[in-house]
């Protein structure tokens, strides 16, 4: 796989860039998407995408080629990248074709995209990795989803979100709902995870993601 991002350094960037930079970013495969449109209008307070309406300056891996510093968005309701040349102020807004993408980064968070990461996977599209080692990588998927109602006689609409956590073990993605699918994927880790389920209550209903996080970061993959 060609998930080679985090052991890139900084001079390796800085030939990245260099690359472009003499090819012209105008000519890079990564603008040769699709054009994006907007079915509905974008506000602050309702949008598809992740987080707010701002793109996110991030790094990307496509079709086996990785860049750096580029503008992106990701639309969580149709779960498209979406991206718009760097060094033009009024440029249009492209959908990457999603069976490129590897990984990218929004936010100094590291997204995978699903379909590369293993074969027939449960789960598709792009997931947020929270945590990763040798016994296993936890995945945050997001999704928003549309719904469309009557208010003032005018039709109006809203996005619900919705969440699911992975877990990467085995080259196999498996959904965790809870403690049981953890203890079903680590036998040997049934009474650690017992007591980190008893000692972290709150912590699992106002924070799964960090919840996730330590529970791989300093239990699971110890």
């Amino acid at each position: 796989m060609q998930f080679t991002f985090h052991a890139l350094g900084q001079d390796n960037k800085a030939i990245y860039n260099l690359h472009d930079a003499v090819i012209g970013d105008q000519n890079l495969a990564i603008y040769n998407g699709i054009l994006y449109k907007e079915e509905y209008t974008n506000t602050e307070l309702v949008n598809v995408f992740y987080k707010n309406l701002n793109f996110f300056v991030g790094d990307l891996n496509y079709d086996q080629q990785s860049y750096y510093g580029q503008k992106l968005k990701l639309d969580t309701y149709n779960d498209q990248l979406l991206i718009t040349p760097k060094n033009l102020a009024n440029a249009l807004l492209l959908v990457l074709d999603k069976s490129k993408v590897y990984w990218f980064t929004l936010d100094q968070e590291t997204f995978y995209n699903a379909d590369n990461l293993t074969e027939s996977p449960k789960v598709t599209g792009y997931i947020k990795l929270l945590a990763k080692g040798d016994k296993g990588w936890v995945f945050k998927k997001s999704r928003k989803l549309r719904i469309i109602y009557r208010k003032d006689k005018k039709e109006a609409l809203k996005y619900i979100l919705k969440e699911s956590f992975w877990v990467f073990k085995d080259n196999i993605l498996i959904e965790v709902k809870g403690k049981q699918d953890l203890r079903d994927l680590y036998p040997l880790k049934k009474d650690l995870i017992n007591q980190y389920f008893k000692e972290n209550r709150l912590l699992y209903k106002n924070n799964k993601d960090q919840f996730y996080s330590r529970l791989f970061n300093l239990n699971i993959n110890s």
